[in-house]
């Protein structure tokens, strides 16, 4: 019964390893994208500029909690991970909510 016990906990590492590092590379990913959105917008006119700062303002916040949330990831025990791992999919779904809605601004 233990070989039982420590094979699923030994999965569940495994499992909350690879969904860390899928999390993590989604993160960069976003970021450059976001980076990449600020450069643009410092040459925009001063109008435009407003509203696409609003924009990149609210998806750097939505990323710093997913970044924060992945974080969390790190010091959860094998039984809190998955509760966890709800939160950092909120996160994920609230930042491509508002990559969607800059990049149909700033990616045409």
């Amino acid at each position: 019964m233990k070989k039982t016990v420590r094979g699923m906990a030994l999965g569940n590492s495994k499992k909350r390893g690879a969904y860390r590092d899928r999390r993590r590379a989604q993160l960069d990913e976003w970021s450059a994208k976001l980076d990449l959105w600020q450069a643009r917008a410092r040459k925009t006119k001063a109008d435009v500029k407003i509203r696409y700062h609003e924009g990149l303002e609210e998806l750097q916040d939505a990323l710093e909690t997913m970044r924060r949330r992945v974080g969390e990831l790190e010091t959860a025990g094998e039984d809190t991970w998955y509760d966890l791992k709800d939160g950092v999919d909120d996160a994920a779904t609230e930042a491509k909510r508002v990559m969607r809605r800059i990049s149909r601004r700033l990616d045409r």
